[in-house]
């Protein structure tokens, strides 16, 4: 459980994305996935959280523009 909670926590997507701090309640699963395209093999983990705070976001100025032309 400790393994889990580090890799959520110091997750780049949770801090700076979604601005949120979280807690692991525990791992949901794996789901490995191929993009053919580029030959690239991904593995993703999933976990099951809980927010214990919600802070600033910190995305890039493109992610802002692409938010701003879904949103708007």
């Amino acid at each position: 459980m400790i393994e889990y909670r580090k890799a959520v926590e110091n997750d780049r997507a949770s801090i700076e994305e979604l601005g949120a701090e979280v807690e692991v309640i525990c791992k949901i699963g794996v789901v490995s996935d191929y993009y053919n395209l580029i030959h690239r093999h991904n593995i993703n983990n999933y976990y099951l959280c809980r927010v214990k705070s919600f802070g600033d976001k910190h995305l890039t100025q493109d992610e802002i523009s692409v938010l701003r032309t879904y949103l708007m």
